[in-house]
């Protein structure tokens, strides 16, 4: 049979996607590149070893070690305490552990008392174009779920004692490691991306069953200065002062963002909720809240 270049190019090109559909990792599993995991163009996550994830613990005496979920020796030497609650904090697309926002929200968890914090970098992942850094999220997540297991198989860390912090891709990273640890305590989105994830399958973006408690902030439907479009990252900072500050991010149960704007959705009904650290676990739904631009951005006592 004779084929012309056309037809060869066509060939290999779908054998070469044939046989990339599937890669497998020691330790973490296998990941396809089929539904409902085709959300990244076709692309497969980079390896554990090029994506060089790593895990700074930062306490409150300021002691900071690196972590490897390889070694238990680096978990029972580092000062982690199993008793207090985890924090592990993880950046988004194009930053890293050193990005600005995460000094900042590292000591903003340090006021509330003693806490493990555990800061994540998936920078060798993330800095690829975007349809490969959201096939990377994968595998991060399932690195850090293997964290959290050394963790728990070395010190009694309980799983519900741990909680996870994620701002854009860091959110659905997030996820993907909730999935693999069931009873997970909490996880916070701040602002999870939306391209390659809207409106897809629940098992592929962050969901509210991948921990006991999940909130998602989402700071791009507020009415601010007009001629100032809404930061991705503001979230973050939304978060930092829910910490900070005594005031109180209070949130109004509401269907859509319209009738929020037309004042429909001002009074608490079945129960206000709090956006930020403090959100109540025992109240569930979509609330709005309107915030000032500048900070403080809290506007109410």
């Amino acid at each position: 049979m004779n084929f012309s270049e056309r037809e060869k190019i066509l060939v290999c090109f779908v054998l070469f996607y044939v046989l990339a559909a599937e890669v497998c990792f020691s330790n973490i599993g296998c990941f396809q590149n089929t539904t409902p995991y085709n959300n990244a163009m076709g692309k497969l996550p980079k390896s554990p070893d090029d994506i060089r994830t790593s895990f700074t613990l930062h306490t409150r005496n300021n002691n900071t070690v690196q972590l490897d979920a390889s070694n238990t020796t680096s978990i029972s030497s580092s000062g982690f305490k199993p008793l207090q609650k985890t924090i592990i904090i993880v950046h988004g697309f194009h930053s890293r552990n050193t990005s600005q926002w995460i000094k900042p929200l590292t000591d903003a968890f340090m006021t509330q008392g003693e806490m493990n914090i555990i800061v994540i970098d998936w920078s060798g992942g993330a800095f690829d174009p975007y349809d490969q850094a959201v096939a990377n999220t994968r595998v991060v997540g399932a690195v850090i779920a293997e964290l959290v297991k050394m963790l728990h198989n070395v010190t009694n860390t309980e799983y519900s004692n741990v909680y996870l912090v994620g701002h854009s891709l860091g959110a659905h990273i997030c996820g993907y490691a909730g999935e693999r640890l069931p009873g997970l305590g909490r996880i916070t989105g701040l602002d999870p991306a939306g391209p390659f994830f809207q409106y897809t399958d629940s098992a592929v973006r962050i969901d509210s069953t991948d921990a006991d408690f999940v909130d998602i902030i989402h700071t791009d439907g507020t009415n601010l200065d007009p001629s100032i479009a809404c930061s991705h990252v503001r979230a973050i900072y939304y978060f930092i002062e829910s910490l900070n500050s005594s005031c109180h991010y209070k949130s109004f149960p509401c269907k859509t963002k319209d009738d929020f704007d037309s004042d429909k959705c001002n009074s608490c009904g079945s129960g206000c909720q709090e956006m930020g650290y403090k959100a109540h676990r025992n109240i569930s739904g979509t609330f709005y809240l309107k915030t000032r631009w500048h900070y403080p951005y809290c506007s109410h006592s």
